[in-house]
């Protein structure tokens, strides 16, 4: 073999202690080596130490759009080239041979300019893979005269190397995480224009981040003007020599080969370090074996904040840096999230219009594969128009009933209070119905729960019923609000006041919101609701929840009078947030969110509570945890208390699934880095975490530079 290589770039650290490695392996004639495995022909060390790819978790796979060659071509048209018609001819020949080899590797894109004693480049044709765009730019070589005959060599170097940074930079734009940066020059003499210096022009050629080069320079020199030390310097990965045109061929061929293939064959390695923080800096280093021969490098990382919950979870986003851009509802830009029988994904949320800085309500439908679905909106993609009057919309919640969406959230008008609003998409993401609720307040309402379809007692469960919930009034005074709508989204008479149910803990100064609602499960209808509650201006707000019969009146064998709030019933000490909950097979009600600590850190929470909206005592978690036995479990302190690689530093769980008496959750921590992540946890019908996932019973995916957040799918008629 002859190297391993790894671009600058191509080493990402995630927390809580991922690494990965994007890498070629070439053999000594420049050609990729694929067909190695994890276990046949890579071998892992840290600090000289074998790291185990069982205990690491370790995975190696393919990904199309991880790397992308460019190769910028630069050739010299100073007076001595043109002056010879030889030389001229073979330039041309050795050019086609060049960009023939050069673009036929995948993902490798070519561009070819010409330099004279200018300060600026003449580019014949911009970076590209097409053959034939490729051939007949080269041809065009000759065919203007150059327009000062001295000779730009290192000016022209400089230049090349920021057109390479600008393709570089366009390309992490579409999902290359990778790119490998070629520059292959030919000249015939040396740098007479002055206008930069060899060590200008050597310092870009040679310059590194994170020990590694950021470009691969190849130098061809013709004649016995070049200076050999001179094209050395600044071809660093090769420098050729002709001593006549004919020899030119071979050497751009030569050249071509190594920058070609060069995205062939690429791997894309991760596993867990073992390591942790305190550790202080340390050397990871990759052995490949082929044909018996042994390649090595070695690469440098911390391991500050490292810690437990490393795992292994795809991660797609679907909207690229071309497509619309989503402003955060809730989480990450996305209401909401609901996968259907058949794998695809449907979200909600609200994207921003860059034109008119106005928000649009959105409902997208992926495939089972990640992929927008084309019979679906426009590209996967369907706008919900709120009516001319509404300057803005969001969507922020969805349910599914057969092949039909519907979907509540909010519409403002320029200047006005927002509305609650409701749309019922077909099959095809098209609207069929919407409508806006009254007004509750006057300084607007929001349906910002969760919304489900209920079935009821009507007509023996046959016809669909929309049940929505959300808050009557952005500033206080504020009440909880639950809304019951028929299939054409017309409020139901029989639920509460004119198909609305408003509630409050204290109606003298109510400050209530709703946040997610589910079936209660019970044969004669009815709901629980999840919201919050505080009992003064100042005072902490509180989880509450509320169980609804099917008219809308409080269910009175529910908690006290209907109503379960945190404290009191569960502790006393620390407010809790509430944003999912669900219902299980035997009534028991299960609440995701977090527990306000006095150091004001957000612990993550779940609660169980039995059917009749007593803590459930059963679901007593570690014995670690802050309130044993009282049916709110918060994770082993372990994992919480240390403030500089803590797990549950303010960590908000947003979703949870039940799987018969199984609990998973997702939500979203601030790690120790300053950026959110994306969690997922699984807890035992005890309320214990579950070593039979991920080990330790949670995984973390890093999301610094960004935001993470993550919603959890059940079977049906598992949430």
């Amino acid at each position: 073999m002859g190297e391993i290589l790894v671009p600058a770039g191509a080493v990402q650290v995630d927390l809580p202690g991922r690494i990965i490695v994007r890498f070629n392996v070439l053999s000594r004639l420049g050609a990729p080596i694929g067909g190695l495995t994890l276990e046949d022909g890579l071998e892992l060390f840290e600090d000289g130490e074998p790291v185990s790819f069982l205990e690491g978790r370790a995975a190696l796979r393919s990904e199309a759009q991880v790397f992308r060659s460019f190769a910028h071509l630069l050739l010299d048209r100073s007076g001595s080239v043109d002056a010879s018609p030889a030389t001229r001819e073979a330039q041309v020949d050795a050019a086609l041979a060049f960009v023939r080899g050069a673009a036929l590797g995948p993902e490798s894109r070519v561009r070819v300019s010409w330099f004279d004693g200018q300060e600026e480049l003449h580019p014949l044709i911009d970076f590209t893979d097409d053959l034939a765009e490729l051939d007949d730019a080269v041809m065009r070589l000759h065919d203007e005269p150059p327009l000062d005959t001295s000779t730009n060599l290192h000016g022209a170097l400089l230049a090349d190397l920021d057109d390479l940074d600008d393709a570089a930079l366009a390309s992490l734009g579409e999902g290359v995480r990778a790119p490998i940066l070629s520059l292959v020059t030919f000249t015939d003499g040396r740098d007479r224009a002055g206008i930069a210096t060899l060590e200008e022009a050597e310092g870009r050629v040679r310059a590194e981040t994170g020990g590694r080069r950021l470009y691969r320079s190849y130098t061809i020199g013709l004649g016995a003007e070049v200076e050999p030390e001179v094209l050395v310097r600044l071809g660093p990965e090769g420098a050729r020599f002709a001593d006549h045109a004919g020899e030119l061929i071979a050497d751009f061929q030569d050249v071509a080969c190594r920058v070609g293939r060069i995205a062939e064959g690429f791997y894309v390695l991760s596993y867990c370090s073992p390591s942790r923080d305190g550790s202080g800096p340390h050397v990871l280093r990759i052995d490949a074996t082929s044909a018996f021969v042994t390649e090595s490098v070695e690469l440098g990382f911390s391991a500050d904040f490292f810690g437990a919950g490393c795992g292994e979870l795809e991660v797609r986003t679907v909207f690229g840096a071309d497509a619309p851009v989503l402003a955060p509802v809730f989480a990450n830009g996305v209401g909401d999230a609901v996968e259907d029988d058949a794998g695809r994904v449907v979200l909600c949320g609200r994207r921003l219009d860059p034109a008119s800085g106005s928000f649009s309500a959105f409902v997208m439908r992926l495939l089972a594969d990640g992929s927008p679905d084309p019979a679906f909106g426009q590209d996967g993609l369907a706008l919900l128009d709120a009516g001319a009057a509404y300057a803005s919309s969001a969507a922020h919640g969805l349910a599914l009933d057969g092949e039909r969406t519907f979907v509540c959230g909010a519409a403002a008008p320029a200047g006005g209070p927002a509305q609650s609003a409701f749309w019922r998409l077909g099959p095809d993401g098209s609207i069929e119905a919407h409508a806006l609720a009254p007004l509750l307040s006057a300084d607007g309402d929001l349906a910002s729960g969760a919304i489900f379809v209920d079935r009821g007692s009507v007509d023996g469960g046959a016809e669909a019923r929309l049940v929505a919930c959300g808050t009557a009034g952005l500033e206080p005074p504020t009440r909880s609000a639950v809304w019951r709508l028929d299939p054409e989204l017309a409020p139901d008479p029989a639920f509460g006041s004119s198909g609305v149910v408003l509630h409050a803990v204290d109606n003298s100064d109510p400050r209530d919101r709703g946040t997610a609602l589910v079936s209660a499960g019970a044969p004669d209808g009815g709901v629980v609701v999840l919201g919050s509650t505080q009992a003064q201006a100042g005072a902490p707000t509180d989880l509450k929840l509320l169980r609804l019969l099917d008219d809308g009146a409080l269910d009175a064998a529910f908690g006290t009078g209907g109503v379960v709030t945190n404290l009191g019933a569960f502790q006393g000490s620390d407010p809790g947030v509430g944003f999912d909950l669900a219902v299980g097979a035997t009534g028991r009600i299960v609440v995701a969110g977090a527990l306000l600590t006095a150091e004001l850190r957000e612990d993550p929470a779940v609660w169980r509570l039995l059917p009749d909206g007593a803590p459930d005592a059963e679901f007593a978690g570690s014995v670690q945890s802050r309130f044993p036995g009282t049916g709110v479990v918060t994770l082993p302190v372990a994992l919480t208390a240390d403030d500089r690689v803590d797990f549950g530093r303010s960590t908000v769980l947003r979703s949870l699934a039940l799987h018969e008496a199984t609990i998973v959750a997702a939500g979203q921590r601030a790690n120790a880095a300053g950026g959110l992540d994306l969690v997922t946890l699984q807890l035992a019908p005890d309320g214990v975490l579950d070593g039979g996932y991920n080990t330790v019973g949670f995984l973390i995916e890093d999301g610094s530079g960004g935001q993470g957040s993550g919603r959890v799918f059940a079977p049906t008629g598992e949430r």
